[in-house]
């Protein structure tokens, strides 16, 4: 009976033993990463520090969320004084933006502060108020704005944008930087976006952030 028992034990043993080792995603790296405030009045600034962040991992920054528009005028909504801190010659700047009259034009855009377009694209919306757009550019650290216009169907628009690049935030050095960036949402009156990062795919932070 002892010898019985003593089998059964090392069976369990053993099984969670595999599921240990097969299930990589509990080892997942996770960083300090840091989002505020928790509200914001429009045109008021929102900071992400990056604490200690290996060199060229893959990092994402999304914002997600409903935001206030006035149906039937062209508006704009914009990522303000959006402060970069890495070097990437592939960075990437999706948006999905909803709301939008079906068949008119929306145009999705992404400048350096002192007005030069790093990037454009121009597309019809969908005929479920929807423009998708990915756009690929170099970019490096510095000042950039990201403006998104459309002509909203009500009287709101849901936004999802996310900014992907390979995190170099130092060509000097192969250690874990710490990183701050920092932008202005505006455009809209009120909303509520959720933020994420991710890296390497892996959920790091989210907060959800109240523009009032």
């Amino acid at each position: 009976m002892d010898d019985i028992k003593s089998f059964r034990s090392f069976c369990l043993l053993l099984l969670l033993g595999i599921m240990f080792v097969s299930c990589p995603g509990s080892f997942a790296e996770q960083y300090q990463i840091d989002i505020s405030p928790m509200s914001v009045a429009p045109d008021e600034k929102i900071n992400v520090v990056l604490h200690d962040i290996p060199q060229d991992v893959v990092l994402n920054l999304t914002i997600n969320g409903d935001i206030s528009a006035t149906a039937g005028e062209e508006s704009a909504f914009l990522i303000r004084n959006f402060s970069y801190p890495y070097y990437d010659k592939s960075a990437y700047f999706n948006t999905i933006m909803t709301g939008f009259v079906p068949g008119t034009e929306a145009t999705a855009s992404v400048f350096r502060m002192l007005g030069e377009v790093e990037a454009s694209y121009t597309g019809e919306v969908n005929e479920t108020g929807g423009l998708n757009t990915s756009i690929i550019h170099e970019l490096n650290p510095s000042m950039y704005n990201v403006s998104v216009i459309g002509i909203p169907e009500n009287d709101i628009i849901h936004a999802f944008i996310d900014f992907g690049c390979i995190a170099r935030a130092d060509n000097s050095t192969d250690e874990p930087v710490t990183s701050k960036s920092s932008f202005i949402l505006s455009g809209f009156n009120d909303g509520q976006v959720e933020i994420n990062v991710y890296i390497d795919g892996v959920p790091q932070e989210t907060k959800t952030i109240s523009v009032i």
